[in-house]
C-alpha cells in the first residue's frame, strides 16, 4: 500500500506499480570522428575546468582538508595529460603519497587540515595558510623599512620576532580611536554589462547545440575533455615505477623519468626559451 501522504496528494487512484525512472548513461552521446565539433568542445572545456576552479575556491574557503586531497587526484591527472605538466603531475602524486602511505596518522592530518588559517572564525572565511604567511612577510618588510642603515642580523632577528605583536598593537590602537580598519577585500567594478554581452554572444554562437565539422581557429584540434589525452597505460606504469621509488627512497624531489621516453617536460620548456633568445637575435 501506499503510504497515506501520497494517497492525500494524488487521491485512490495512484497506480500500484511506480513509473520506472531513466537514468542518464554515463556515455557521452555526442557524435566524434569526422563529426566534432570543436566550438563546443571548446565550451565543455571550459565548464568543466570553471566548475573545477570553483570546487577549489570553495574547498579553500571551507577548510575542508579531505576534499582538498580528492582534488589533488584529479589535478594529478588533468597535470599527467599534459606535455608541459609531468613535474606537476609527480608533486601531486608524491603529496598523495605521503599523505596515504609514508606519513604517520597524525602527521598526516596535520599536512591536511593544516593548509588553511581562518583568523576571524565563522563557516567559509578560511584561507590558505600560504597567504597567511605572506601576510606576516610584509608586516616583517614593514618593519624592516624602519631599521633604515641599521640593519644588523641581531636587529633584523628581533624586529621580525616582534612584528606580528607590533601589528595586533596597531589594529588595537585604532580600534581604540574609532578608526575604521581598511578593506580585507578586493573591489571589483561592475560586470552587469560584460556579462550581457557575453550572454548574448554565446547565445548567437550556441555552443552546446552539436554542429557537425563547426571549427575554431583558435584551438583546431581541442577535445572534449583534457583527460581525452590522457594515457591510461602510461599512467598505470608511471605511478607503479615511482611509487616504488618513493618507498626506497622518501626524499626522491624529481622524477628523472618521468614517461617513457625518458623526458620529464622541462626539455620542452628549456626548448622554448632557446627559440626565444634566438627568435630575439
Amino acid at each position: 500500500m501506499w503510504p497515506r501522504a501520497l494517497v492525500a496528494v494524488y487521491g485512490e487512484n495512484i497506480s500500484e506499480k511506480p513509473v520506472p525512472v531513466e537514468t542518464p548513461s554515463p556515455i557521452s552521446s555526442i557524435p566524434t570522428s569526422s563529426t566534432e565539433d570543436r566550438r563546443m568542445n571548446y565550451g565543455l572545456q571550459l565548464m568543466q575546468l570553471g566548475v573545477l576552479l570553483m570546487q577549489l575556491n570553495d574547498t579553500e574557503a571551507e577548510g575542508d582538508g579531505d576534499r582538498s586531497l580528492r582534488n589533488w587526484k584529479l589535478l594529478m591527472l588533468y597535470f599527467r595529460s599534459r606535455s608541459r605538466g609531468m613535474k606537476y603531475a609527480f608533486e601531486a602524486m608524491r603529496f598523495i603519497t605521503f599523505v596515504k602511505a609514508l606519513y604517520s596518522e597524525k602527521m598526516a592530518h596535520r599536512i591536511l587540515h593544516g593548509q588553511f588559517v581562518n583568523p576571524k572564525g565563522g563557516n567559509g572565511n578560511n584561507y590558505a595558510n600560504d597567504l597567511k604567511m605572506e601576510h606576516e612577510v610584509k608586516n616583517d618588510k614593514g618593519v624592516l623599512k624602519g631599521l633604515c642603515a641599521n640593519k644588523t642580523l641581531k636587529a633584523v632577528q628581533r624586529c621580525t620576532s616582534a612584528g606580528y605583536l607590533l601589528n595586533e598593537t596597531c589594529k588595537q590602537y585604532d580600534r581604540e580611536s574609532n578608526i575604521t580598519p581598511e578593506s580585507t577585500s578586493h573591489t571589483h567594478a561592475c560586470s552587469s554589462d560584460d556579462i550581457r554581452e557575453m550572454i548574448e554572444l554565446i547565445s548567437s554562437q550556441e555552443p552546446f547545440q552539436h554542429q557537425p565539422g563547426r571549427t575554431l581557429s583558435s584551438f583546431p584540434s581541442i577535445s572534449k575533455s583534457p583527460l581525452d589525452q590522457l594515457d591510461v597505460f602510461a599512467l598505470h606504469s608511471w605511478l607503479t615505477r615511482n611509487k616504488k621509488r618513493l618507498a626506497s627512497n622518501p626524499y626522491s624531489c624529481d622524477d628523472l623519468a618521468d614517461d617513457d621516453n625518458g623526458t620529464n617536460g622541462d626539455e620542452s620548456d628549456e626548448e622554448e626559451e632557446v627559440e626565444a633568445i634566438l627568435l630575439d637575435e
